[in-house]
Formats: C-alpha cells, sequence, structure tokens
C-alpha cells in the first residue's frame, strides 16, 4: 500500500504478485488458492499503471500459471498467450522458456500434444541459446515445469511407463538442484 501511495506500480505489483504465488503454490486447496486471483487482478492493474511491458509479461505469466495450477487449462492459454505475443515483440524475451514450459503443460493437459510438444521445443531452444546464458537453476526450473505436467497428465491416463519417466526425470531435475544450490 505505501509503495502504491508512493507511484512505486512496478514494486507495488511486484509485492501484490508474490502475495498472489503465496496462494497459489502455498496451498493445496482450490478454494485457497482461488484466492490469489484477487492479489494478481490488482497486480495486473498496477503493473498497467507502470507502463512496463516487462511487468504486464510478469502479471500474465503468473496468471497462466496460476490456472495451470488449479486445472483451468484454457483460461492458463489465454493468458500465457498474452505474455507470449508481447514477449515476441519485446526485446527483452528472458520470461519465453518460462510461458513456453507452462503452454505446453496446458496444452498437453487438454491433449493437445502436437502443439505442447512444440512449445516444450520451444522452451528447451530457448533455454538452450548463447543469447541469453540462462542460469542453471532456471532452466532446471523451467524444465520441471513441464515435467511434473507430463507425469501427472501420464498418470490420470493410466500410461504408467511414461508417467513414470516423465516423473524420474522430473526427481532426476531436483537431485541436480540441489546438488548445485543445496
Amino acid at each position: 500500500n505505501e509503495l502504491e501511495k508512493l507511484q512505486y506500480f512496478a514494486y507495488a505489483s511486484w509485492a501484490y504478485l508474490r502475495v498472489g504465488a503465496a496462494y497459489t503454490y502455498y496451498f493445496r486447496e482450490k478454494y485457497e488458492q482461488k484466492k490469489a486471483l484477487p492479489h494478481y487482478e490488482k497486480a495486473l492493474q498496477l503493473a498497467q499503471l507502470s507502463e512496463s511491458e516487462s511487468d504486464i509479461i510478469r502479471v500474465y505469466d503468473y496468471i497462466g500459471e496460476h490456472y495451470l495450477t488449479i486445472g483451468d487449462f484454457k483460461k492458463g492459454i489465454y493468458y500465457l498467450k498474452l505474455a507470449e505475443k508481447m514477449l515476441l515483440i519485446n526485446k527483452n524475451q528472458s520470461l519465453l522458456p518460462t510461458v513456453y514450459s507452462s503452454l505446453a503443460s496446458c496444452n498437453l493437459q487438454i491433449n493437445n500434444t502436437k502443439l505442447a510438444e512444440e512449445y516444450y521445443r520451444l522452451a528447451t531452444n530457448k533455454l538452450q541459446s548463447p543469447i541469453y546464458d540462462f542460469a542453471v537453476g532456471y532452466q532446471i526450473y523451467v524444465g520441471h515445469i513441464y515435467l511434473v505436467n507430463a507425469s501427472s497428465f501420464f498418470l490420470k491416463r493410466k500410461e504408467f511407463k511414461k508417467s513414470l519417466n516423465y516423473g524420474l526425470k522430473g526427481i532426476s531435475t531436483i537431485e541436480e538442484f540441489i546438488k548445485m544450490f543445496g
């Protein structure tokens, strides 16, 4: 609230995003996770006031990932596509891997496997681009978004071998992260 009063809209937006993320990722009950939405909406309003494309893109990404987390994949795709559209014309495309991985996950969950594979390929290619030199921790995080969702998807379809393969890859990324960062 103080940041808003001082008209530091970008910082205030970030604060609201973090509150929304706490509801999205800390709580497992959907009724609790849905409490994130007013915070994300406020973050979007403030990001728009800041006129910072990067902050607006970040909010769309968070909202898209929120909908992915609560299982509303079509809404997730909607917000992630807004982020993607802005990123593709923005000189800083550093959030594209996250957006692509989340789009891959959402599309997979609605049985659009070809598009899911394409988005995952785009995420992987962007992560490996020497232009950005992404930190290893970020690369692991982005990969993990898709791996955990792919494992869940195939488990629901009772394709246990595929689910296990994705799950084991996800576990290995976590183990790699722990080795590197503790």
